[in-house]
């Protein structure tokens, strides 16, 4: 998490409380001990839902190297060398967004997801995290462009609407369950379109169907 995560002494404060030990995972056990002693102010503590190792420049360049079929199925030196140029291409978006956002709401702080890395850490142990934050702390979700092709970006998504977060696309656009399910499915036609099959996002996709009532 950023340094955006500031400290208040307001009354309307929520500070976090009986936080889980980390399933077993002692750097996420610290990182949960820090944050009981952390009081955020949670109207204007903003979680930037971000494309972080995926995203749509990941499956184009993907299509434009000639990968097809299910992403897990891809080779491993490939995936490895397209998320790694993915990451960088994803930071420099997310950035952006912020700093765009801060000229909005200059007095809120918003949480960069991406500035936490944990070598050990596996896509879902990244989600449990950041879905426990979310339930914790934010007050608003701000999605970040290429969000829908992003499988944490959608259960985080999922998370907020269902909590009852305000939730904001990078235009600060408020996005309900119904249009952010839109969104989701056109990212799985566009990336099946390029003749890849995104399983875990069709599976977070899935979920979110459930949740709306429009399953299929």
């Amino acid at each position: 998490m950023t340094r955006a995560a500031s400290m208040t002494t307001e009354s309307t404060a929520w500070t976090i409380a009986a936080a889980p030990s980390g399933g077993g995972d002692p750097v996420a056990a610290a990182l949960l001990t820090f944050l009981d002693g952390v009081t955020f102010y949670r109207p204007k503590t903003v979680y930037v839902s971000t494309p972080i190792t995926t995203g749509p420049w990941f499956y184009e360049e993907l299509a434009r190297r000639g990968a097809h079929g299910r992403i897990e199925d891809i080779e491993s030196g490939l995936l490895d060398v397209v998320r790694d140029h993915a990451i960088a291409h994803n930071a420099a978006i997310t950035a952006e967004t912020i700093v765009e956002a801060n000229s909005r709401l200059p007095e809120h702080n918003f949480i960069n997801p991406a500035n936490l890395v944990v070598a050990t850490w596996s896509q879902a142990q990244y989600i449990s995290f950041w879905l426990g934050f979310i339930e914790r702390a934010a007050g608003q979700v701000l999605l970040s462009p290429g969000w829908a092709y992003s499988t944490g970006c959608t259960h985080e998504f999922a998370k907020a609407v269902t909590d009852g977060l305000s939730v904001v696309d990078h235009t600060f656009a408020p996005l309900s369950l119904h249009d952010g399910l839109q969104h989701s499915r056109q990212a799985i036609a566009h990336i099946k379109e390029l003749g890849l099959e995104p399983t875990s996002l069709m599976e977070a996709v899935e979920i979110l169907s459930h949740a709306s009532g429009e399953a299929t």
